[in-house]
C-alpha cells in the first residue's frame, strides 16, 4: 500500500485526486490530505438541508459534494482526512476492519479509541472521527475525517441546515 500525503488544502483538488486514484489508478493507497475550511456533503444529502449556504457563502466557505454517501462533515486545518483505495477483492472495506489500523495509531499517542456500530472512531464516547465509502466494480474508498484541533463554532455554524429539508 503507497501512503501518501497531499500537499494541497483546496477540497475541490482533494475530492478530486481521491476520485482520480479510484478510478485512474490500480495500486492500493492510503491517502492523508488537510483541507482548508469546507462543508463536504454525502452524495444523497440535500445542501440545504444539511448547512446553512448564507454562512458559508458570506465567510467563503466552499461547500462540495463527494463521490459516497454518508453525511455530512466539517473540513478545516485542525481535521486530518483519510483514504483507504484498494482493490475490492482486497475484502478491507466489507470483510475485514478498516479503522483497526487507525485505532492501533491513535493507541500508539496514548489515545484510548474505540470503533462504533456506524463505523466511528469514538473516544470517551465522543465521535472524533466520521466515515463513508463509495465501491465500483473494481476498486472501493474508505475515507473519513480526524477532529483533533477544528474551529467547532465556526462548524456549527456552517453546519445548521435546514432539518425539515431532509
Amino acid at each position: 500500500m503507497l501512503i501518501l500525503r497531499s500537499p494541497w488544502s483546496e477540497p475541490v483538488f482533494n475530492c478530486a485526486l481521491e476520485k482520480y486514484l479510484l478510478s485512474v489508478r490500480t495500486e492500493d493507497f492510503l491517502l492523508f490530505y488537510i483541507n482548508k475550511p469546507s462543508v463536504i456533503v454525502g452524495r444523497n444529502q440535500a445542501i440545504e438541508a444539511e448547512c446553512d449556504t448564507v454562512f458559508c457563502k458570506e465567510n467563503n466557505i466552499p461547500i462540495i459534494k463527494r463521490l459516497s454517501g454518508g453525511g455530512t462533515v466539517w473540513h478545516d486545518q485542525g481535521n486530518i482526512n483519510w483514504a483507504f483505495i484498494t482493490k475490492r477483492d482486497t475484502g478491507m472495506l466489507f470483510d475485514g476492519d478498516p479503522l483497526a489500523p487507525l485505532i492501533d495509531a491513535l493507541a500508539n499517542f496514548g489515545v484510548d479509541a474505540v470503533a462504533g456500530v456506524r463505523k466511528e472512531i469514538l473516544v470517551d464516547g465522543y465521535k472524533i472521527s466520521g466515515t463513508a465509502s463509495y465501491s465500483t466494480a473494481g476498486r472501493q474508498i474508505f475515507h473519513g475525517t480526524m477532529l483533533h484541533n477544528s474551529d467547532l463554532e465556526t462548524m456549527h455554524k456552517a453546519l445548521a441546515g435546514n432539518p425539515g429539508l431532509r
